[in-house]
């Protein structure tokens, strides 16, 4: 072949790549226009999630959480707004884009030690926490007894705090040029408190260590109902000397389930494996307060340890029950 041959030939290969090359960036470039019109978000709604921290002044939330569940129980929406590090709550203040519709709108604090997002649709969301063991606050795996009747209920964690609020009702959404919609989200804490005292408890000794739970707690919190629901539980708590004849301690809860008609019971444990019973059911019903709960229990004589007893006992001591002084 010539070389003009050869130079025809090659410029005709050049013309044909060039042909295609513009023909695929004619395509990509109009997939790329239409992935931005699609973007363009012309069926969402502009969106700003205001809080109210009002009702909550001394929360210090690592994260919030926002749900937007449809009313026709479709996919749901979660947006997770993160803490600045400047320490002021306002930086979850937000504008969000979210697709038009009818939405039940949730807000809770996010990022907890304990606390478990469950559910997808707005009737079956909740907050609940993990399985636990009897003796978790002393690190401890014995197969201790259970209180009485409480065969069906599981041993789960204490709640971490929680703060949460849902509007009260469907919030419409529709696309919108202008300003966004404004929704104010008012957090509140909906986890409840339970502080636990025992007095008069004699032959305390250095190296002892001492755990409790409750039973007939509420396994999960519902933002559907702004109620406690799920399972019966029983909730551990670690208890700590407090003076010479003195223990006491706490425990995060998400409350008692409605009706309020079960028992609610309190076992005692020590590392020397033996355990006391209380029945506190009163004094949870009658608190005041449904989320700071005080219970005073008095009465407790535990092994005489001067005899060497300790933490090698291999069998748990009789349960003993305690009448409670009032």
């Amino acid at each position: 072949m010539t070389g003009v041959g050869c130079l025809n030939n090659l410029l005709s290969k050049c013309r044909i790549r060039h042909f295609v090359a513009c023909v695929l960036s004619m395509l990509l470039f109009t997939g790329c226009t239409q992935r931005e019109l699609c973007y363009d978000h012309s069926h969402s709604a502009n969106v700003r999630i205001e809080f109210d921290w009002s009702e909550a002044p001394d929360a210090d939330p690592a994260t919030m959480v926002v749900y937007f569940f449809p009313v026709d129980n479709s996919q749901c929406m979660r947006v997770e707004l993160s803490s600045d590090g400047s320490g002021t709550r306002s930086c979850f203040n937000s504008e969000i884009k979210v697709p038009e519709g009818v939405y039940y709108v949730v807000c809770h604090n996010g990022n907890t030690e304990n606390n478990v997002e469950n559910g997808k649709t707005f009737s079956e969301y909740n907050i609940t926490t993990y399985d636990d063991k009897l003796l978790a606050p002393l690190n401890r795996s014995d197969n201790a007894p259970r209180p009485e009747e409480t065969d069906g209920q599981p041993v789960r964690a204490q709640a971490s705090r929680l703060y949460t609020y849902t509007t009260p009702e469907p919030v419409l959404l529709e696309p919108n040029d202008g300003e966004p919609t404004v929704i104010v989200m008012k957090p509140c804490r909906k986890s409840t408190v339970i502080n636990v005292r025992i007095e008069n408890v004699s032959n305390m000794v250095a190296g002892m260590e001492y755990c409790a739970v409750i039973s007939g707690l509420a396994e999960s919190w519902y933002p559907c109902t702004g109620m406690p629901g799920g399972r019966n539980v029983i909730v551990p708590l670690l208890l700590t000397p407090d003076g010479p004849n003195s223990l006491k301690g706490s425990a995060e809860v998400f409350g008692d389930n409605a009706p309020h008609d079960i028992l609610h019971r309190f076992r005692l444990y020590t590392s020397v494996k033996y355990y006391y019973d209380f029945d506190v059911t009163e004094q949870i019903h009658s608190a005041p307060d449904p989320y700071n709960i005080n219970i005073t229990l008095s009465g407790v004589t535990l092994p005489d340890n001067s005899d060497g007893m300790g933490v090698s006992v291999n069998d748990w001591g009789q349960s003993e029950d305690v009448d409670i002084q009032m």
